[in-house]
């Protein structure tokens, strides 16, 4: 943990790699749909004897400004190559220039596609055939990240797809990738059995069958016990109403051969008791600090249901189909708070409502 995600982010790097290291991920904490599909960059990335690919830390940047932590963190780890992930919308051609800066002699690049689906289809570019993919929803981040460490465990990459229809970069990517097997992770709130058609229809001769649960606990559980049947002598806990955490502990995870389960910030709901009692580890690993992941034995009295989108009677803008929210569109506080109580848990904080990550968007409003 750190004082804030973009200090976690650089924690987790310094307890997994050592410098100097060959390469690191930069993503944005302030737009998550690029950087669901992050871990497929990884397993491509140029690597040397002694070197394991998985070993690549990610560390989180504002749109338009390096943290401290996080230049520290680079500084000290001073990669040949500083890999940004999603467009200048994510990570500004600026933040870019003050990378190169803090390492002269590190090739900085960026990986961008037109939108998250051919972002995530470009991550995949250079992963030859596999017999397994999984396939999560770009419209929600919860099944994503509990998704990363058990694709990296198989061995496989992530492909995003809308819920109700199945993207062309997508359907490309399966084609090309030709698994014998797909794993849907998450219900069909999330990605539809219309979208479970027509990747059976991409690819006729592969099984495809889904791993879910009721909400993004359970489906974060359910992964877990499909993909460490026999347990695990490590677990990561994340919360599971914001990505930043999880996303900068895949590595980690990773590293650990350890899943990924969500929790709440004062207590941990049922579907993730239950599966650690079955992982059975030796060490819990929570990502984040106090209030991001609970450490306690409390139970939630009701799980958490995962939210489903429903813009004709959610609160202001749909966040999906806008190209910008600001805290203008709002009159008071109040107004842009349940606006970003409502969709922070479908879309995180998209349009950065909530700048001091604090949970509170649009503090200057009345």
């Amino acid at each position: 943990a750190g004082p804030d995600r973009y200090a976690t982010s650089a924690a987790i790097s310094q307890s997994i790699a050592s410098a100097p290291h060959r390469a690191v991920v930069v993503a944005s904490v302030e737009n998550f749909p690029d950087e669901l599909a992050v871990w497929p960059l990884v397993l491509e990335l140029p690597v040397e004897d002694g070197w394991a690919a998985e070993e690549f830390p990610i560390l989180l940047v504002g749109r338009d400004k390096i943290p401290d932590a996080v230049a520290a963190e680079i500084q000290r780890l001073a990669p040949d190559h500083i890999v940004v992930v999603g467009g200048p919308a994510a990570v500004s051609d600026a933040v870019l220039t003050q990378l190169a800066g803090i390492v002269g002699t590190a090739e900085v690049g960026r990986v961008s596609g037109e939108d998250r689906y051919e972002t995530a289809a470009m991550l995949t570019a250079g992963v030859d055939p596999v017999d397994e993919v999984f396939v999560v929803s770009g419209e929600g981040f919860p099944d994503a990240l509990t998704a990363g460490p058990a694709a990296a465990r198989q061995g496989t990459v992530l492909v995003l797809t809308r819920t109700a229809s199945l993207p062309q970069p997508s359907a490309d990517t399966l084609t090309r990738l030709a698994p014998s097997k797909v794993t849907v992770v998450g219900g069909p709130a999330a990605v539809s059995d219309a979208v479970v058609a027509q990747i059976q229809q991409a690819l006729p001769g592969a099984t495809v069958s889904r791993v879910s649960g009721p909400n993004r606990y359970a489906t974060a559980a359910a992964v877990a016990d499909a993909v460490w049947p026999n347990g695990a002598e490590s677990v990561f806990l994340a919360p599971g109403a914001k990505f930043p955490d999880a996303l900068s502990g895949t590595t980690a995870a990773t590293l650990n051969d350890a899943p990924i389960l969500l929790t709440r910030e004062t207590c941990h709901p049922s579907e993730t008791i239950a599966s650690l009692a079955d992982l059975d580890p030796a060490l819990r690993v929570h990502l984040g600090g106090e209030l991001a992941t609970y450490m306690g034995t409390t139970v939630c009295g009701t799980p958490e249901p995962t939210p489903e989108p429903a813009p004709e009677t959610a609160p202001g803008p749909d966040p999906r189909v806008v190209d910008d929210v600001d805290c203008t569109d709002f009159a008071t506080h109040a107004e842009a708070q349940a606006w970003f109580d409502y969709w922070y848990p479908i879309v995180g904080d998209l349009f950065n409502l909530d700048r001091d990550s604090d949970g509170s968007a649009c503090e200057t409003l009345p």
